[in-house]
């Protein structure tokens, strides 16, 4: 799974793994565990309660932020992942 973000503060980020209502995500920017990573895809607002974050490599997108969504609706959701 690669679902491409843009973050709210600026940078990139992309979901790479999704189970239910739990997501890790590679993002340009850490985000410290707690607090709330706001996100944009295709003009849908995106909310992610980071549970942790950690530096992998030297590459564009070096964070992986783990975390779970926020009141997302069924709707929001088949529009995010395509299902």
């Amino acid at each position: 799974m690669n679902v491409q973000l843009q973050l709210a503060s600026g940078g990139r980020a992309m979901i790479v793994e999704n189970d239910g209502d739990h997501i890790t995500l590679r993002s340009s920017a850490p985000s410290p565990p707690g607090s709330t990573l706001a996100l944009m895809h295709d003009g849908l607002s995106v909310q992610v309660k980071v549970r942790g974050c950690k530096k992998l490599t030297e590459n564009e997108l070096p964070f992986q932020i783990v975390g779970r969504l926020l009141s997302l609706t069924r709707a929001a959701r088949e529009r995010l992942f395509g299902c």
